[in-house]
């Protein structure tokens, strides 16, 4: 339920990924992004 929550705050910068930090009562979710498509 967590992981849907953060998927739908996606933006436009990272479409897929979702935010770069988010967090709620009982869980925070980090996302890092390392490299670029080549």
């Amino acid at each position: 339920m967590f992981l849907k929550e953060v998927l739908s705050k996606v933006t436009k910068e990272y479409p897929y990924r979702g935010p770069m930090v988010y967090q709620n009562e009982d869980y925070k979710y980090h996302c890092i992004v390392e490299g670029g498509f080549e």
